[in-house]
């Protein structure tokens, strides 16, 4: 289990496609920190909910300690989004990935965010 804290961003490409990157850091057993691009497809829009497929891939940096060094991340799952007028949207994302590391492996990811429109 691992605990993190983080900001990304996504900007649009064209029509429902976005491209972002994340930063994010893990705390509780292990520390560490992760980098990673994605893509995002919005695949059902209304005026304040959509409903997204979201894939990363990236790496996670371990810092001192058992575990020291990178390994390469992937994963890919929902993310629903409900908007809060025009400056803040609530986020709520499930996906399940593959960390390349020989006591990991796969994982399931839930993550809850509060977001800002710029």
């Amino acid at each position: 289990m691992q605990f993190t804290v983080g900001a990304e961003g996504n900007l649009r490409i064209a029509g429902p496609l976005s491209a972002g990157l994340a930063f994010n850091a893990g705390f509780i057993s292990e520390t560490s920190l992760t980098i990673q691009a994605g893509l995002r497809l919005d695949l059902a829009r209304t005026c304040v909910l959509s409903l997204a497929l979201d894939v990363r891939s990236g790496a996670t940096f371990w810092l001192p300690g058992e575990s020291q060094g990178v390994e390469p991340i992937v994963s890919g799952g929902l993310e629903l989004v409900h908007d809060l007028g025009e400056t803040y949207y609530i986020q709520l994302r499930v996906s399940s990935g593959y960390l390349f590391q020989e006591e990991w492996g796969w994982f399931i990811d839930f993550m809850l965010g509060l977001g800002l429109f710029l």
